[in-house]
């Protein structure tokens, strides 16, 4: 059976415990939770029964640990994530408004998520595909695909 695969951040988000909590001043979090839109998406992929998997970088640290374990869990095929030594595992702090907006602070750029590359994709995993879903933050994959 072929498998849903998915390239993308892996983070985790830490929430403002009250709504109206501004970033500026101290506060209660309340996390740290898995996730990253990529790896939201295929954890619903898996929770529907359909094989599936992921491609992204992790640090070799607890909040790396905390998505791994939960992907894992849930049925995700994590060959695909590579943890990245001498980097931090990417993070999104959320703020809540009285109106329902957010304010987010993203560290992704610089985190390992952030260094995700050709170099980590294994394709031996990448065969028997379909589909594949990647996310806007790694136009690499675009061009690396349509070379193959």
């Amino acid at each position: 059976m072929s498998k849903v695969f998915t390239i993308g951040e892996i983070l985790v988000e830490i929430m403002a415990s009250k709504i109206g909590q501004p970033f500026d001043q101290p506060g209660i979090w309340n996390g740290p939770y898995p996730s990253g839109a990529p790896a939201i998406f295929i954890d619903q992929v898996t929770r529907l029964g359909v094989p599936c998997g992921i491609i992204s970088c992790v640090g070799n640290d607890g909040f790396g640990d905390i998505n791994i374990h939960r992907l894992a869990a849930d049925g995700v095929d994590i060959r695909g994530i590579s943890v990245l030594p001498l980097e931090a595992t990417g993070s999104a702090f959320v703020t809540y408004h009285n109106s329902g907006d957010r304010d987010f602070i993203f560290n992704i750029k610089n985190a390992a998520c952030g260094k995700l590359s050709a170099q980590h994709v294994d394709e031996n995993i990448l065969k028997d595909l379909y589909p594949f879903s990647y996310y806007g933050l790694f136009p690499v994959f675009v061009s690396y695909g349509r070379r193959q």
